[in-house]
């Protein structure tokens, strides 16, 4: 297995201004670092278990994955283009065992002036096992905080809170979906900064979630898995698109 990169994407933009000191702008940048690390496990950083027993139902149709200029209903917009991945992350992905792989990556910003950035990152081909796999995204984050729980950038380093929990919004149509959440340690001690991280999966497409509220960053009210649930349920169905050839 390869050495973890960056994001395709990249990290999202920063928000406009940092309020409340230098701690807060450190919070910020640490918070806009865990929605890159999205990026890095849905593209290089993954593997698949073999085997082909599923719990998740396969209707025979099969889909690709777009980055819609808005999603979630309008309510996000797409922060310039999207990244189709590089070579590199699609031979990891065929080698890990996804039939013809293909990548999509984005960022959203929230539409009407909430300071909300959501980041997308997806990769469609042939999944035997679903739920495996977005087993396995979680495994991945938990082996990677192992190795590095002793890092930290810009005076913080991140960790997973308990453990993934299945969610089943109205509109999940028989895919698999977990959440967990992320928290930023400061190095000083203290209060960290929570944020959530979901990751869809079906027997075509791959899709992981992640989201950040600027402004939570400030009064400790973060957004929660069942909101970002919700809203990857909404992402998935605007980013898929049936593959009728």
């Amino acid at each position: 297995m390869s050495t973890p990169q960056p994001g395709p994407y990249g990290p999202p933009p920063p928000p406009a201004y940092s309020p409340g000191g230098p701690g807060k702008g450190r919070a910020t940048a640490a918070g806009i670092g865990v929605l890159a690390l999205l990026g890095t496990v849905v593209g290089g950083y993954f593997y698949f278990e073999s085997g082909s027993s599923s719990s998740v139902p396969d209707d025979g149709k099969r889909y690709r994955l777009t980055a819609p200029k808005t999603v979630a209903g309008g309510a996000y917009r797409r922060n310039g283009d999207a990244s189709d991945g590089t070579a590199r992350d699609l031979e990891s992905a065929r080698k890990a065992g996804v039939g013809d792989p293909h990548q999509v990556d984005a960022s959203y910003t929230a539409v009407g002036g909430s300071r909300r950035t959501l980041a997308f990152g997806g990769v469609y081909g042939e999944l035997k096992d679903p739920e495996a796999v977005v087993n396995n995204m979680f495994a991945q984050l938990k082996e990677k905080q192992r190795r590095e729980k002793s890092r930290y950038e810009d005076g913080m380093r991140s960790e997973l809170v308990r453990a993934p929990e299945k969610f089943t919004p109205s509109g999940l149509d028989g895919a698999v979906l977990k959440c967990q959440e992320i928290r930023s340690v400061p190095e000083s001690g203290g209060g960290g900064i929570t944020m959530p991280l979901c990751f869809w999966a079906d027997h075509s497409t791959l899709g992981g979630l992640g989201l950040m509220d600027a402004t939570g960053l400030v009064t400790g009210q973060s957004p929660t898995m069942d909101e970002l649930a919700r809203i990857a349920v909404k992402v998935r169905t605007e980013a898929r698109v049936e593959i009728t050839e």
